[in-house]
């Protein structure tokens, strides 16, 4: 396989991981999903990084331009990173009041995203439509997490209730 199409590969994985990162860069076939942050997603992305990884690895360097090489070297990297951080669970005890936690990671980006399509707006609302499936399979991680003793840290929950609480007050 060519080190374009491995780019390639580890890219759509990147953006079927996070789809409204896709939808900010513009790309389309994104506009109507939110992230699965469900184990079983959250594995199948993980298998995936680690076979693109696998195979960038194993590519032959031999009779490859010096950008193919620079190319490969990039996947084999990135893609081993990814591959690596990827079996972390950190849906079930990531709660913070920054975008980095699951949750605001998808409430930041949703009004950034362009509305200046039917296709844009359309899959928007299809987007808030799944907000509470994708809330609910949250919560599931985190019992799933503290059942299995990955418990989030005290302080950062609390600021995340703080900045919920300030939310709820605005939308008064």
């Amino acid at each position: 396989m060519a080190a374009d199409a491995l780019a390639a590969e580890l890219l759509t994985s990147v953006f079927d991981a996070d789809p409204l990162s896709a939808s900010m860069y513009g790309l389309p076939g994104y506009e109507d999903r939110l992230p699965d942050l469900s184990a079983e997603s959250e594995e199948r992305i993980a298998t995936t990084l680690e076979s693109v990884a696998q195979r960038a690895e194993s590519h032959p360097d031999g009779g490859l331009s010096e950008t193919e090489h620079q190319t490969l070297d990039f996947v084999r990297v990135l893609a081993r990173g990814m591959a690596d951080a990827a079996r972390v669970p950190l849906t079930e005890f990531t709660i913070c009041d920054t975008f980095v936690a699951p949750v605001p990671g998808v409430l930041t980006p949703l009004p950034k995203l362009p509305l200046d399509t039917d296709e844009r707006r359309e899959g928007y609302l299809a987007r808030i439509r799944d907000l509470p499936a994708l809330l609910a399979a949250v919560g599931e991680r985190h019992a799933s997490g503290s059942r299995a003793g990955r418990t989030p840290v005290a302080r950062l929950v609390e600021s995340a209730i703080v900045q919920l609480d300030l939310v709820i007050s605005e939308a008064d």
